[in-house]
């Protein structure tokens, strides 16, 4: 969809889309001037917006993405009652749709604010859209976690849409963000995408804090479920391994980190018909939980 709308409109507009074309642009463009000149962090707040999906937007979208997050942006998320002004001042120029408690752009205007208005990628405001999305990301012990998390899939296309259009230094963005988002994608059951933010998160952990750190055994575990989830099952038990000597060694062998990696090998083995090295990795497991708990 983000692909097409102004694509398809063209081929079959002909030169009256040319025209038509011109006209919104410079009309969104003289509403976004006025905006910017009552509320520039309303005008910086439309920006941002490119980069999420163009439905869906409410409060607590951005305001959980505060934080270290720039002034303007803590700013303007500090309240809802700041939050909705900046986003009525934006409405009264008809940028933005609203429904009580929720807004949303016309497919057309969210691909200009991209496309046309910010043009190249502004990897801060970017950045500033994955961590938004990344911590409203809900773990399975959420409850109703898969309701938060269906919320933000298509947030999630908006960011494989803009890594697809210009090549991004993902260097840039917060390690733990890319890994919220591979935990959001495999969620979701987009594994391929998964994979990916996984291998980039994984390459960041490990340059940040180094091969046995926890955040890093936790990166190579998710790995192993996302393979097993692909049928790969090779690549599953090298990662489970290699997650399961580093959890050995820096927590012990009966850390619950462990025994879960312990207990995926059994599931792995299982789905394998490899009964009896299952069998070994249950019973290892099973006498460890007992213990712990």
């Amino acid at each position: 969809m983000y692909e097409q709308s102004w694509e398809e409109l063209a081929e079959n507009s002909d030169n009256l889309m040319e025209y038509d074309a011109r006209t919104l642009y410079s009309t969104w463009n003289l509403s976004l001037k006025q905006v910017s000149a009552q509320d520039p962090q309303a005008a910086e707040l439309f920006r941002l917006m490119g980069y999420l999906g163009n439905v869906d937007l409410w409060y607590e979208l951005f305001r959980k993405g505060a934080g270290s997050a720039p002034d303007w942006f803590c700013d303007i998320t500090k309240s809802k009652a700041r939050f909705n002004k900046a986003m009525a001042t934006l409405y009264s120029y008809s940028l933005i749709e609203a429904v009580p408690g929720l807004y949303s752009l016309h497919t057309c205007v969210h691909d200009w604010v991209l496309r046309y208005l910010i043009g190249k990628i502004d990897i801060a405001l970017f950045g500033l859209a994955i961590h938004c999305i990344a911590q409203n990301v809900a773990s399975e012990s959420t409850p109703k976690y898969w309701l938060v998390n269906s919320r933000l899939n298509h947030h999630a296309l908006r960011i494989e849409h803009c890594q697809q259009k210009e090549v991004v230094d993902w260097n840039v963005i917060e390690i733990e963000d890319i890994y919220r988002i591979g935990y959001l994608d495999s969620m979701i059951g987009r594994l391929k995408e998964a994979e990916a933010m996984y291998m980039r998160a994984l390459k960041g952990y490990e340059k940040a804090w180094g091969t046995e750190h926890k955040s890093t055994l936790d990166t190579v575990n998710n790995l192993g479920l996302l393979y097993k989830d692909q049928g790969k099952m090779a690549e599953a038990e090298a990662m489970y391994m290699r997650a399961l000597k580093g959890y050995e060694k820096a927590w012990g062998a009966e850390h619950t980190s462990t025994l879960d990696t312990v207990n995926n090998l059994g599931l792995l083995y299982s789905d394998q018909g490899k009964m009896a090295e299952a069998e070994a990795m249950y019973m290892r497991a099973l006498k460890g939980y007992e213990k712990a708990w």
